[in-house]
């Protein structure tokens, strides 16, 4: 007989939404903003409410969670504490802790130190400063680089 189901191991990548008030009337207008300026750019993209930095605060959460479902946000988690932990457990979040995400080190890094590989090889020697065209992390595509010498644009 198979088996019914599987567990396997998965990357969810999820929007943080940050949030700085508790006053519903001005979460939905900042929000309704956010989305009119964004078009349709984060519709359907899952989303980690953080309330970390509200302090005696408590949401509104199941008033907060409507109105991002409206706006087509589906809410998978929380990062909270006290009160508003509680409540949003209540509402049917799950904590999540973000603190426990991985450490990447960036390709420019390695490719300074000679562990680079891939589509970098010292594209920045070759190109002059311009993009390589193959984003890893050396250039960007809109013609500045982000390593560790801006001013200079080299590290050559």
């Amino acid at each position: 007989m198979s088996e019914a189901l599987d567990f396997k191991s998965a990357t969810l990548y999820a929007v943080r939404l940050v949030l700085h008030s508790a006053d519903p009337q001005r979460l939905e207008e900042a929000l309704a903003q956010r989305m009119k300026d964004a078009g349709g750019f984060f519709e359907n993209e899952p989303v980690v409410i953080d309330a970390s930095r509200l302090e005696e605060e408590t949401l509104d959460w199941p008033r907060l969670l409507a109105v991002l479902q409206s706006h087509k946000l589906p809410a998978i988690g929380v990062v909270a504490e006290g009160g508003n932990l509680e409540a949003a457990r209540a509402a049917g979040l799950v904590s999540v802790d973000l603190s426990a995400t991985a450490t990447r080190v960036a390709p420019w890094a390695l490719a300074i130190v000679g562990l680079g590989g891939g589509n970098c090889g010292g594209a920045r020697r070759t190109t002059g400063g311009a993009c390589c065209g193959a984003y890893c992390g050396c250039c960007c595509c809109c013609g500045c680089w982000r390593g560790p010498n801006r001013k200079s644009n080299s590290v050559w």
